[in-house]
């Protein structure tokens, strides 16, 4: 699975952004994982206020609902997303389009190509530019 992730302050600004490979798995495990690594490293930046967004809405009502009980076959990485949402901080999950998440899915993109498992981008990449304008903010 290939993920990627993008912090920005709330006025657009880059914070930084990330690419990560980790195994084989589906398209909502890889949205889920994504999510997880994006609240880590929001959270390891020192963010309190943070908005998450996510094209997955299948992803999105699983973290809204996440129990104990759940049977999705990745339970543990839904509780383990679930207790950084837990966090002393306030976070915000909320849907966007494909269309409007442009900047994460080029971030995935490019951990195919990344020689480490994980990847931090402290300033955004050239070809970034243009999907940074495009993107979509609440």
């Amino acid at each position: 699975m290939f993920t990627g992730g993008v912090l920005r302050d709330a006025n657009g600004g880059w914070l930084g952004g990330f690419s990560s490979q980790e195994g084989v798995g589906s398209v909502h495990m890889a949205e889920l994982l994504a999510v997880r690594i994006g609240l880590d490293f929001a959270w390891n930046k020192g963010v309190k206020k943070l908005v998450s967004e996510l094209d997955s809405l299948e992803v999105l009502h699983l973290l809204r609902e996440a129990s104990p009980t759940t049977e999705t076959g990745f339970a543990e990485l839904v509780a383990d997303t679930t207790r950084l949402l837990h966090l002393d901080w306030e976070v915000h999950l909320q849907h966007v389009y494909r269309e409007g998440n442009s900047v994460a899915d080029y971030l995935a993109k490019c951990a195919r190509h990344a020689s480490e498992s994980f990847v931090s981008w402290s300033v955004p990449l050239v070809d970034l530019h243009p999907l940074l304008l495009e993107d979509s903010f609440p």
